[in-house]
């Protein structure tokens, strides 16, 4: 008896991670775990639709993250009504979804495609403007689960990177920007080449890397740090360019040049033996697979799906207890990210209920890790993981260096535990018993402290810094205080995202924020070089490009500095939205 409430308490728990974000939805760690087995030997053909969302990230800088939440919540809600019942939507990440269709080859797959694009567009109030880019392949091509998925993922990549459209919420927000100059006494032909050239001058892109949040403020020396980098960045791409017309080398339309060469010589992933530990000490989280075999993976599914019940199987005592073994194993895969620690959404949906206790009051630490969007621009995601990777592991050595004994076995809890919960993104949750407090803030600070001195902003490939925020004496948490845990922590984030604005001012004088600059204008450069008249010795001309470069800079800080604290929350009613997408709109 005792295991039968044991093996439907797991089957519960899984129910719970296999969509922890939205209804019939799965994780992509359920996916691979439960799912992904079971369609080995699937001899019938079907389709995989890859979708990214566009604007999300805009969305969010406009009206606020709430307001987008809802947004991309209203959005998958309309996708569902749109695809045949048996149609699987996994959430890949963020604002990327893949959908497994049964019995549908691609023609049918396309047609899915173009109704889920009208049923965006005809609700496009309702959703925020929100609107997604969709490719998809069938398993004519191969039955390769993983490479159908980068298949689709790759086209809808392409469209993306092909089609023209506003990367900026200036249109959305319809504010009067300083024009982008054209010289005088040019000809109707190079005014038009001009025009052309300042609309490529994006300098958007490059400041939202920073994350400038609606409580950064760009001050004057903010201004004159990315002054010296517009004037940097040029000076050396002109002497890069002027070394390819040197060699005899056509520059037209070459984005690639010695200087970046050498910058990404410098910036170069870690060495082999940093690797090596990195993997053999997470091996057991990297490994997507676990062995489950195929009739097990179905029946896991089916239990999770509700289509059979556990009492409904004539199970042997030993068959039960292999079930149960295997659920668990899977549940320990869906509850922890590839840090190793446990995630946001096993605080969420489980562990948030269990340490509401008015009785044992609690004290949260928030540690944020800054310029990870930065060091994506500048250098790329392999090496930001793996910087990232550096940093998790700095961290979690300071904490035990610092006898910070921490609980990360799910589902089993002690009054007196620690927890280190990983949020994702180099943001880390330390929540601990309100007696432990003095204690654990001396460590985690003196920790955070450690780290940000070995981090060198002038190391490309080393630790990014890190802030922490921890909770005042008179602000414990108590069940008693009418608010939820996970609200609390959410204050206790903003408090410790007001402190990484320091951070943040700094990444402007960093290797990072010049690398980034230089291939963000480099486009805009070349097109400069190769299609303006004497464009590397009119010095009225060179003058115009460079003051158009921080023209636009201007627009932008100014566009941001205006509209922070003034960002629209959740205008969504969500009852009515949700009660309008049920009766068929």
């Amino acid at each position: 008896m005792e295991n039968s409430y044991k093996l439907k308490t797991a089957i519960d728990r899984l129910k719970v991670f296999s969509c922890p974000d939205f209804k019939d939805v799965y994780s992509s760690q359920y996916f691979e775990n439960v799912i992904k087995p079971s369609m080995a030997l699937n001899s019938d053909t079907y389709s995989v639709i890859f979708g990214d969302f566009n604007r999300l990230s805009i969305i969010n800088d406009v009206y606020g993250e709430e307001f987008g939440d809802k947004s991309l919540a209203l959005s998958i809600k309309l996708i569902k009504k749109c695809l045949k019942q048996e149609s699987m939507i996994v959430r890949a990440g963020g604002d990327e979804f893949y959908i497994i269709i049964p019995s549908c080859n691609k023609e049918k797959a396309d047609v899915y495609c173009k109704n889920i694009n009208s049923c965006l567009s005809k609700n496009a109030a309702l959703v925020g403007g929100l609107s997604i880019e969709l490719a998809s392949v069938d398993s004519t091509s191969s039955n390769n689960i993983d490479k159908l998925i980068d298949l689709a993922d790759e086209e809808v990549t392409k469209a993306k990177v092909h089609k023209e459209k506003d990367s900026s919420p200036a249109s959305m927000l319809e504010d009067d920007f300083l024009p982008l100059l054209t010289p005088t006494e040019v000809s109707n032909a190079e005014r038009e080449k001009w025009t052309k050239l300042n609309e490529q001058i994006n300098i958007y892109n490059f400041l939202q890397n920073f994350r400038p949040s609606k409580t950064f403020k760009f001050e004057k020396e903010q201004i004159l740090d990315l002054g010296d980098l517009i004037i940097s960045a040029l000076s050396n791409l002109q002497k890069a360019k002027n070394i390819n017309i040197d060699k005899g080398t056509n520059s037209n339309g070459r984005d690639i040049v010695e200087l970046e060469n050498q910058a990404q010589k410098e910036d170069s992933s870690l060495k082999q033996d940093e690797k090596i530990n990195w993997f053999v000490n997470r091996s057991d989280i990297n490994d997507s697979t676990n062995g489950i075999d195929i009739s097990t993976s179905k029946l896991i599914h089916l239990l999770v799906t509700g289509k059979y019940d556990i009492n409904q199987l004539n199970l042997s005592k030993e068959d039960r207890n292999k079930l149960l073994d295997c659920i668990n194993d899977i549940l320990k895969k869906l509850v922890k990210d590839k840090t190793g620690l446990l995630s946001e959404t096993y605080f969420k949906r489980y562990l948030s209920k269990q340490l509401s206790n008015p009785r044992k009051p609690l004290a949260a630490t928030y540690i944020s890790t800054s310029g990870i969007k930065l060091s994506n621009l500048a250098l790329n995601h392999t090496i930001t993981d793996e910087r990232l990777n550096k940093t998790c592991d700095a961290l979690l050595k300071g904490l035990k260096e610092e006898n910070i004994k921490y609980n990360d076995t799910p589902f089993i809890e002690d009054d007196n535990d620690t927890f280190v919960l990983s949020h994702g993104a180099g943001n880390y949750l330390l929540l601990y018993p309100a007696t432990k407090a003095h204690q654990v803030k001396e460590k985690v600070n003196k920790t955070i402290n450690n780290i940000n001195d070995s981090a060198s902003k002038d190391e490309s490939n080393q630790l990014f810094k890190m802030t922490c925020y921890s909770t005042k004496n008179d602000n414990f948490y108590s069940a008693s205080s009418n608010i939820s845990l996970v609200d609390y922590v959410k204050e206790v984030k903003e408090f410790a995202d007001l402190k990484k604005d320091i951070l943040k001012k700094d990444l402007f004088k960093s290797k990072d924020a010049y690398t980034a600059f230089y291939k963000s204008i480099n486009k805009a450069y070349n097109y400069y070089l190769n299609n303006i008249p004497e464009a590397s010795t009119d010095i009225k001309k060179i003058s115009t490009f460079t003051r158009n470069v921080y023209t636009a800079f201007l627009n932008q800080e100014v566009l941001h500095n205006q509209t922070r604290d003034t960002k629209k929350r959740g205008i969504h009613s969500s009852q009515s939205a949700n009660s309008e997408i049920d009766r068929g709109l």
